[in-house]
């Protein structure tokens, strides 16, 4: 009986010594093995750039993770530009359009406007830091991208979608209803399985579905705000209900495919054979390849950042602009190496430069709270020296780069965190502007849709920092939409946090919730009060 337990307490240890630090453990640990081992790393590198141990060339490769960020940037900006009742087809074909962006094949095609295969432009431009016009070096169409294998696409990457990286909760998390403006999301069936389960792709199906019925068919319709008259919505993205389709469906993928690709897939550690558990000696594709596997499951990762490889030669300014620095001096800027393409990133730059601001002016006014938010450099300096430990492989480097991924994936999750605090802030900023001539009913949408979106990513992320009890009342707190504004409304609800699964049509009520939403965030991310009320 002795001996069981031993050998039960040794398993014990052995997962939980297996398992991800927490980001504080890991920094901890960081700053131990660089005190006891000073030559742990011979170079720091300044770029995410590493030649191969086996033939001396760059082993880095990551193009169907860009690919597939070129995608989304597609379909988003596809949904935003159509409006009501315009597209040039019937809903079943302005559905199989935006299918072809999540489903993408290379040789498909398809007799739907809109549509695409291997022969659609990507339409990417790009403006170096004075905002001038540049050349791309990858020619202007879809399979240009992504030459070894074409026909990658989003949808096999959507979570749970993946056999061997099942969904973390066995559902989707976070919307809680249901429903989607009246279509059941038990009913969607993406899976083809016919099992009542809720997955994340449904969620994109129900969104879909609207959206291609509003473009082929729906009218205009008018909204009244206030003493401030009628605004009469256009876009097929929009809805009565006040969700942006558009902005849910980018939000969301970011979260379902980019979050939980890096959290949950290549930099995690506990499902064997997969993520960093795998080898990292012998040369990938049985030879083929000059890059290990835990190489290459690192560069994946990092591909989904959407980062510049030389991402320490631009300000904050530069990522969060999107503008593109000619490294190579070629007159040409690569999709892969020197384009800002990731909306993480740039969202970490953005709020690390908002920050930064929010700083000086409290230093002016002599204000307490100040917090400089430093998450790019987090990102992207734990991706490039977990990268180096694993190609130059020095004393207890699998420390090192578990440790990194740690740092990596709390950044990314930080960022999401501040993200998702500030479009409370916006949506709550918008409420308050009712019955003035600042409020839109579509910039509601728009904020509510940007928040709600991003708010459901933690669900993907294995070692969240919220627990899956604080994730669902945050949702609760927000509900499956936003509470519609009228012209009249009964103040002072004491008893708006006493339920909260069901839905206020109080807008002050609401009000209290998000509020409360908000809290949960800086709570839980530790983000200071004056931050929080000016992010």
């Amino acid at each position: 009986m002795k001996k069981i337990c031993v050998i039960l307490s040794l398993v014990f240890f052995y997962q939980w010594s297996a398992a991800l630090p927490s980001v504080y453990q890991a920094k901890g640990e960081l700053n131990r093995l660089k005190a006891s081992t000073s030559s742990h790393q011979k170079v720091q590198p300044l770029t995410y750039d590493f030649n191969s141990r086996f033939d001396n060339e760059s082993s880095v490769s990551y193009t169907g993770q860009t690919f597939r960020l070129v995608l989304l940037r597609r379909l988003t900006k596809y949904m935003k530009s159509q409006t009501r009742s315009a597209y040039r087809g019937t809903e079943q074909q302005a559905l199989v359009s935006l299918q072809s962006h999540l489903s993408y094949r290379a040789n498909a095609r398809f007799n739907a406007p809109a549509a695409i295969n291997a022969l659609s432009p990507h339409n990417i431009t790009a403006k170096n830091v004075l905002g001038d016009s540049l050349n791309l070096l990858e020619d202007n169409y879809m399979d240009a991208i992504s030459a070894d294998r074409p026909s990658k696409n989003l949808s096999e990457k959507i979570a749970g979608n993946e056999d061997k990286h099942p969904l973390i909760h066995g559902r989707l998390l976070g919307w809680n209803s249901g429903m989607v403006e009246g279509l059941s999301l038990s009913e969607m069936n993406t899976d083809g399985k016919n099992d009542g389960f809720i997955e994340p792709e449904d969620l994109v199906s129900a969104f879909f579905k609207i959206w291609a019925y509003n473009a082929s068919s729906a009218p205009t319709f008018v909204v009244n705000n206030g003493p401030t008259g009628v605004e009469r919505i256009k876009k097929a993205s929009v809805t009565k209900s006040g969700l942006d389709l558009a902005q849910l469906t980018e939000k969301f993928l970011m979260g379902a495919v980019v979050f939980s690709q890096i959290a949950n897939d290549y930099l995690n550690d506990l499902i064997p054979g997969s993520g960093l558990n795998v080898d990292n000696s012998q040369q990938a594709k049985n030879g083929s390849k000059n890059y290990t596997r835990l190489e290459h499951h690192w560069d994946e990762g990092f591909g989904y950042l959407g980062a510049p490889r030389d991402f320490a030669s631009y300000t904050d300014k530069q990522v969060y602009e999107g503008l593109s620095i000619d490294t190579d001096e070629d007159q040409a800027i690569s999709v892969h190496k020197e384009l800002v393409l990731g909306k993480i990133i740039k969202n970490a730059s953005r709020f690390d430069l908002k920050s930064k601001e929010l700083c000086e002016l409290a230093q002016t006014e002599n204000l307490q709270g100040c917090q400089v938010l430093e998450l790019s450099s987090a990102i992207i300096q734990s991706a490039v020296l977990g990268r180096q430990a694993i190609s130059q492989q020095p004393k207890f480097y699998m420390r090192q780069v578990k440790s990194y991924a740690a740092v990596l994936i709390g950044a990314v999750e930080k960022t999401l965190a501040i993200t998702t605090l500030h479009y409370i802030n916006q949506t709550l900023k918008e409420m308050s502007e009712y019955n003035s001539a600042e409020y839109s009913f579509a910039s509601y949408s728009k904020y509510w849709s940007e928040m709600k979106g991003f708010a459901l990513s933690f669900q993907f992320n294995p070692h969240s920092q919220l627990s899956l009890n604080t994730f669902e009342k945050m949702h609760n707190l927000m509900q499956d939409s936003p509470t519609l504004l009228t012209p009249q409304e009964n103040k002072g609800h004491s008893n708006c946090l006493v339920n909260i699964t069901s839905k206020t049509t109080s807008p002050s009520c609401y009000q209290q919730r998000l509020i409360e939403a908000r809290k949960i965030l800086q709570t839980h991310f530790k983000f200071s009060d004056y931050l929080v009320d000016k992010i």
